[in-house]
């Protein structure tokens, strides 16, 4: 039976529809690649642009660091551990920032291991502000350099895993032009003779210049009117209240300092008015107020109001101490 040319112009369209199908899926399928492959170049540079400057960013904590230890001779106590305190701070911050790297496909590996170097540099620093505080607390007869060696050891895991780092970013020139960067390492010398050099200078460094020094000052409210015979006169309120300031004017932080109000009436044997508080911490030059309110007042009567902190050892105990001798006017 002879095939009619309907059937065969037919077959003939449905078979060009069917190509120009194939093509046109061929040819979104290669745009989609081209748009993903550029995507992914962006994005991996973008990653070793960002990598680069956390690398750089503790290549600076490594050679402070390094400085500090070896000038030792030139910081007290606390100027070194505020050092370390804040060097533990900056390598922390980039370890968080790490957690918010976007990671394209072919920089996977590179960023397992630079993750791994942030993390163990972090935590080297971290456990060196202890070991430094371990060491200079040490009696003269001992030296036990162990906490510095476990600070070393998480500070050269961060050494071998960013070289690593840098390594497998070569496998990555082939998607785009890697950075050049910078040479980071935190440890050059895990000799015993050095730990053992770098301890023996720590305790040095433990007594230079330390000095401890609380300070109080307060504020009433309300303020005294004025002076009569050398007492303070207070306008009558039925309770008053006290602001003390206490600073530390040292060098070395305070734990649990205790600030201690006392309210007395002239003349009188009643018990006091008095509450105390309790500052959990309070470093170098810093200062904090505690406000104790509602002290009762009886109208016409001669109070004295003392605010009092102090530390062991306070190299000046006349500034321990508030005092304010006042006397309330009548109703």
């Amino acid at each position: 039976m002879a095939t009619s040319s309907f059937a065969v112009e037919r077959r003939y369209r449905r078979r060009r529809q069917l190509a120009i199908f194939l093509i046109f899926v061929v040819v979104i399928s290669l745009i989609t690649l081209a748009v993903r492959y550029r995507s992914e170049r962006r994005e991996t540079a973008d990653y070793l642009a960002f990598a680069d400057g956390v690398a750089l960013e503790e290549l600076a904590v490594s050679d402070s660091l390094k400085t500090l230890f070896a000038s030792l001779a030139d910081f007290d106590r606390p100027a070194i551990l505020q050092r370390i305190s804040s060097l533990a701070v900056t390598t922390s911050d980039l370890e968080d920032q790490m957690g918010t790297a976007v990671v394209p496909r072919p920089a996977a590996a590179s960023h397992g291991l630079m993750t791994v170097a942030v993390a163990s540099w972090s935590d080297g620093v971290i456990a060196l502000e202890g070991a430094v505080t371990a060491v200079m607390d040490q009696p003269d007869e001992a030296l036990n350099v162990s906490p510095l060696v476990e600070a070393f050891d998480a500070l050269r895991l961060g050494d071998l895993a960013y070289s690593s780092f840098v390594d497998t970013t070569a496998d990555i020139e082939e998607v785009v032009d890697t950075p050049q960067f910078p040479a980071v390492t935190f440890v050059e010398d895990t000799a015993p003779e050095y730990l053992d050099g770098l301890a023996r200078r720590l305790r040095l460094s433990r007594i230079l210049d330390e000095r401890r020094d609380i300070s109080v000052s307060a504020n009433t409210a309300p303020v005294p009117a004025g002076v009569q015979n050398g007492v303070a006169v207070m306008p009558y309120v039925p309770a008053m209240s006290v602001t003390a300031v206490v600073t530390n004017q040292g060098n070395v932080t305070h734990e649990e300092i205790e600030v201690l109000i006392e309210l007395r009436r002239d003349g009188v044997d009643d018990e006091p008015v008095s509450e105390t508080r309790l500052i959990p911490s309070l470093g170098p030059g810093a200062s904090q107020s505690e406000e104790f309110a509602d002290l009762p007042l009886l109208p016409g009567a001669l109070y004295t109001v003392t605010v009092s902190a102090e530390v062991q050892d306070d190299a000046d105990f006349d500034n321990n101490l508030w005092r304010l001798l006042f006397a309330t006017n009548a109703e």
